[in-house]
């Protein structure tokens, strides 16, 4: 992903306590969740979640996904929000686990003090493998919206 893009990801989605899962349960019912322990590596997110959540077995079976952000109390003039669609993966190899504790953990407080108190026990963290994002941005148009491809923006 280029600089430009990175720069403009990390500004907009640094203010932003929540974002919002979406995925299909094995029941074919689509679900929304909230989530306020994510954190981003480039175009992909982290997130964690309870080990025993229903989302675990529900993204193991179907992995495509989607992770929301919009800010709260945008006027309409400049509001943005910004969507990421990919794939789920748990997170499992050692490294990636440390690197994803270490972004979690820097961006939310709460997830840095359960991990020092508890460790991982208990819990699972996910990497969306981002392969495109949605971005609506009305400061540049009413009604502008830009589909980027992550693996274009990688070969710039």
């Amino acid at each position: 992903m280029t600089q430009h893009w990175k720069d403009s990801l990390d500004t907009y989605t640094k203010g932003i306590p929540f974002g919002v899962l979406a995925y299909v349960r094995e029941d074919q019912t689509p679900i929304q969740r909230s989530f306020g322990s994510f954190a981003f590596q480039g175009a992909d997110v982290f997130f964690s979640t309870r080990s025993e959540a229903g989302k675990v077995k529900a993204l193991e079976a179907k992995p495509q996904a989607s992770f929301f952000l919009e800010a709260d109390g945008q006027p309409l003039a400049e509001w943005k929000n910004i969507l990421f669609l990919g794939r789920t993966e748990s997170v499992n190899v050692a490294a990636d686990v440390d690197e994803a504790v270490a972004l979690l953990s820097a961006r939310n407080p709460r997830f840095k003090e359960r991990i020092e108190k508890n460790g991982l026990v208990g819990t699972t963290i996910f990497r969306l493998r981002t392969e495109s994002i949605e971005l609506v941005d009305y400061a540049k148009g009413f009604g502008f919206s830009q589909k980027i491809s992550v693996a274009e923006t990688e070969n710039v």
